[in-house]
Parts: structure tokens; sequence; C-alpha cells
């Protein structure tokens, strides 16, 4: 199955991969549209987008 978005949304990850909004960005549409892998790979997207900040991942295992 093709999913476009998420397409496009890898590709802006790839051009600026220190654009944390880019990233979660994918983290939230991941969350939105996929599966419990999905949701997974949106957790660790969400947990790499803090470290680089420097900042606490408070929200990204918000579920768990």
């Amino acid at each position: 199955m093709s999913r476009p978005e998420l397409v496009r949304l890898l590709a802006a990850c790839k051009d600026e991969p220190h654009d944390g909004a880019a990233r979660l960005v994918l983290a939230d549409w991941l969350e939105e549209h996929g599966g419990e892998a999905d949701r997974q790979r949106a957790d660790f997207v969400r947990l790499d987008a803090a470290a680089e900040e420097g900042r606490p991942p408070f929200n990204a295992l918000r579920r768990k």
C-alpha cells in the first residue's frame, strides 16, 4: 500500500534532518494513521527529536 503523505513527510525529514518540527509532524502522522508498529515508531521519533534538542521527553511515552 502506498502512502504518499508518509513519503512526503519522510522526504522532509531526510532533507532537513535537524528540523525537529518536521519529525514531530511525522510522529503525529504515524500515530494517527498507522498501526501499533507505526505508533511505536512515532514514540521513537519523538524521543529522538527531544534528545537532539536536549530536552527531556516528558510527553513522548504518554500512552504507557
